[in-house]
This record gives structure tokens, sequence and C-alpha cells, in this order.
């Protein structure tokens, strides 16, 4: 057992004497890697590990803040302020996340003196944002509906449909398109595009183009277009349960988009 000892000491000796010799690495160079934690954070006076630098000249984002507002009638409103432009701030109320703009001249004289100090900022819109309050309507053609598309970056629900003479079109549009569950989920997550097809079955201009295009050969069909008008989803048949088509296009948009 002495012997291994006093190998074991020769052996490390012999090491410190080939760092020390060779000049590897000085005693400053040690201390600078023994202070730095296993994250790579230099430490503070304080001990604790921040990963930024100390220097002040570093920006900081102001928004998002959270901040308890005020309005102009002393109601408050725990909220997260998103943005402020042209006299407005962009918040999203806490308790249900919803977001919504309000001018600076509803709030309290206090909030409008501190926003008053706060730059100007212009958040990347969330797409709950921009669909706020919108209701989606039918498109009669694809052009209009690319645009919609664009604007909101929503994918376009296209039917082709006969709801003069086609029974499963007809149970279709009362069933699901009429329907409460249905239109919310548009308002929400579709553009919404429908081509009628008369019971001669005879389209013309751009509605026989797009026919012709997605080979449509039974009524209704239903297709899934992102904004340049690919498809990227189709069946055909109708579906009378508003909640299980619903859930089952959000799937198939989730799964793409």
């Amino acid at each position: 057992m002495a012997k291994v000892i006093f190998f074991l000491l020769i052996v490390g000796a012999g090491l410190v004497f080939f760092v020390v010799k060779k000049d590897l690495i000085n005693v400053d160079d040690l201390l600078r890697i023994v202070a730095f934690t296993d994250d790579g954070a230099a430490p503070t006076e304080s001990g604790e590990t921040s990963p930024f630098p100390s220097d002040d000249s570093i920006t900081r984002p102001t928004f998002p803040m959270d901040r308890t507002l005020i309005d102009n009638q002393g109601r408050p409103l725990e909220a997260s302020v998103l943005g402020k432009s042209n006299g407005s701030i962009l918040v999203k109320r806490k308790f249900d996340q919803k977001e919504f703009v309000i001018a600076l001249t509803k709030l309290s004289s206090a909030d409008q003196e501190f926003f008053a100090n706060v730059a100007d900022y212009k958040p990347i819109p969330s797409k709950a944002s921009l669909v706020a309050g919108r209701v989606a309507r039918w498109n009669t053609n694809l052009s209009s509906a690319q645009k919609e598309a664009t604007k909101y970056g929503l994918p376009i629900y296209l039917v082709f449909t006969g709801t003069s003479w086609c029974p499963p079109c007809q149970q279709m549009e009362r069933s699901v398109f009429n329907s409460d569950t249905f239109r919310k989920f548009a308002n929400e997550n579709l553009v919404l595009l429908k081509v009628t097809v008369p019971a001669s079955l005879r389209l013309s201009g751009l509605d026989a183009q797009l026919s012709a295009k997605f080979r449509i050969s039974s009524y209704p069909t239903i297709l899934l277009l992102d904004a340049s008008g690919n498809s990227f989803y189709k069946e055909s048949g109708a579906s009378v349960d508003p909640v299980g088509h619903t859930a089952y296009i959000k799937q198939r948009i989730d799964q793409t988009m």
C-alpha cells in the first residue's frame, strides 16, 4: 500500500512539473476556468451567475411588460402590455389572454404620463390579434380568397357544392356550414371559398379551371389550400357533424401549417 501511495505522489509531482515547465497554462487561466460555472456564465460579485455582461450599454427590451393598468374611471386591469404605437397600446388581458388595443386617452393620467416616456414599439401581430373580431364570409373567387389568406395567415377552405340540386350538399349546408360551431371555427381558422356547381355540372371561366385542376368529380368536395392556391388536403362526401368535421379539419391544418 505504501508503494502505491509513493508511486502516485511521484506521478502527481511529475505532472505539475510538466505543466509549469512547458508553460501550458498559467495560474490566472486556471483560476478563470475554475471560476466559470457549468453553464458557462461568469459569477457576479454576489456569487450568483448571469448570462449577460455587466456592460450598462446593453439594451434590454421594454416589451412585453406586466402592469396593472388603471382606466380614466379608476378601474384596474391586470395585463401584459405588448406594444405601443400611435397613441395606443396593445395589451393581453391576464385572466383570459385576449388581446385589445387601448387608446392612451382611456387610461388614468398616471398611466398616460408613464407611457408618454416609453418609446413606440410595434410587436409582430399574433394570429389571435389578427383574427380578433373577424367574421368569415364565403368568397366566390380564388383571387379574393388568396388575398384574405395572405392577410390573416390562414388556409383556404374550398368547397365545390350544388346546393340547388344535390341532397348531400344541402344536408351539409344545413348541418355544418350554418352551425355556430363551424362559423366560430371559420372566424378564427379559415378563409372560406365556395364554388357553386349548377345541375348541368357545367362550370365556366375560373371555376371550370379550378374544377379541372383539382379533378372534381363528386359533390360536395372539400379542399384545403395554402395562400398560393396549392392543395394539401381533399375529401369528398358530406359531413353532418359540425364538431367532428371542424376537429378533423383542424387536425389536418395543424399537421401541415
